[in-house]
């Protein structure tokens, strides 16, 4: 139900664009701020630094491979076990696309894959995963408001 829910925000936020008063250069120069904040979430995150979530609004929704997330304060706190237990983080995110949804919301596609070692040494490596961030401008500052993120198929 709460899929549905956030399906149908997402559609919203794209039928009721607001005018177009971007110029194609400030997309530009949003779009790249965008990509940069979205990789520093994986580079914060690869460094087990828990300040990786500073852009993500803290009533963010998000949906892990078709489970949706029970709230973000419980995933911070599960994150920040995760990043104890383990000895090293290799993330790595290609980002696909960025696209301006109307002047103050945007989203950004990728694909990303995770290996980590706890500290007895044994690998576990995450499947090749798509994933999107629908970003919002809030305050002055692009916040992340959903996510989804779903094994890659392979073909």
């Amino acid at each position: 139900m709460k899929a549905l829910a956030i399906l149908a925000t997402l559609v919203l936020i794209s039928c009721t664009r607001q005018p177009d008063s971007l110029t194609a250069e400030r997309k530009r120069e949003i779009e790249n701020e965008l990509r940069q904040i979205t990789q520093s979430i994986y580079d914060k995150a690869s460094t087990k630094d828990l300040s990786y979530n500073e852009p993500i609004s803290d009533s963010v929704t998000g949906i892990f491979s078709g489970t949706v997330m029970e709230s973000w304060q419980r995933h911070k706190q599960e994150m920040a076990a995760f990043f104890n237990s383990q000895e090293k983080i290799e993330g790595a995110i290609d980002i696909t696309e960025v696209k301006m949804l109307s002047n103050t919301s945007a989203i950004v596609v990728g694909k990303y894959q995770i290996k980590a070692t706890d500290k007895a040494g044994q690998i576990i490596s995450s499947a090749p995963a798509c994933i999107s961030y629908v970003y919002q401008l809030q305050g002055g500052k692009w916040k992340v408001v959903h996510f989804h993120d779903s094994e890659q198929r392979q073909p």
